[in-house]
C-alpha cells in the first residue's frame, strides 16, 4: 500500500513530494528491492521439492549384495523407512536392482535396492568405499516390521547420544 501511495506522490497525483523528492525515490526503491527479494523467497519455498519424508538413522549394520550373479559384502551408511545408503567396496550401477541381505541383531532381512546414485565416498575418512543409495523394497511385510522395530529400537540411543533426556513411555 505504501508502494502505491509513494508512486502517486512521485507522479505529484498526491500531494507532491514535498519537496524531497530524492529521498522518496530513495525508499520507493529500497521497497521495491525488499519486494524483489521477499518475492524470490516466496517463489524458492514454493518450487522446494523434499525427497525425505523420513528421518536416516546413521546406522552402520552388515549386508551383503546380490547382483549380476555376484555377492559382495558392506556396511549400511544409514537407514530409513524407505531407503538405504550402502558402502561397498565396489561402486553399484545406478538404476540397477540388487538383491540386499540385511543382517540385523536377531534376523536377517531381504529387499530390492534400486540403485539411485553411485559415488566415492567420504564416510568414515576412507575414500575406497563406494557410496551406493536408493529406494529400498522389503521382501515381506514381516521384514519391514522387523526393520521399523529395529529402527524403533534405535531411537532412544540417538536421543540420548544428542544429549537430550530420554522419555520414557
Amino acid at each position: 500500500m505504501s508502494m502505491v501511495l509513494g508512486g502517486l506522490r512521485l507522479a505529484g497525483l498526491l500531494g507532491g513530494t514535498g519537496g524531497n523528492s530524492a529521498a522518496l525515490v530513495v525508499s520507493e526503491g529500497w521497497a521495491l528491492y525488499n519486494l524483489f527479494i521477499i518475492a524470490g523467497a516466496v517463489r524458492a519455498v514454493m518450487q522446494h521439492v523434499t525427497r525425505r519424508n523420513t528421518y536416516r538413522f546413521p546406522l552402520h549394520v552388515p549386508v551383503t549384495v546380490h547382483i549380476a550373479n555376484r555377492s559382495l559384502s558392506g556396511i549400511t551408511a544409514n537407514l530409513h523407512e524407505q531407503g538405504l545408503a550402502l558402502l561397498l567396496s565396489e561402486s553399484l550401477p545406478e538404476a540397477a536392482s540388487a538383491r540386499i541381505e540385511m543382517h540385523l541383531p536377531h534376523r536377517t532381512v531381504e529387499g530390492t535396492l534400486v540403485v539411485r546414485e553411485s559415488h566415492l565416498s567420504n564416510e568414515m575418512n576412507d575414500r575406497s568405499l563406494w557410496y551406493s543409495s536408493g529406494p529400498f523394497a522389503p521382501e515381506t511385510p514381516a521384514a519391514a516390521d522387523t526393520i521399523s522395530e529395529f529402527l524403533i529400537s534405535f531411537m532412544p540411543r540417538q536421543v540420548e547420544a544428542s544429549g537430550k533426556p530420554v522419555l520414557s513411555a
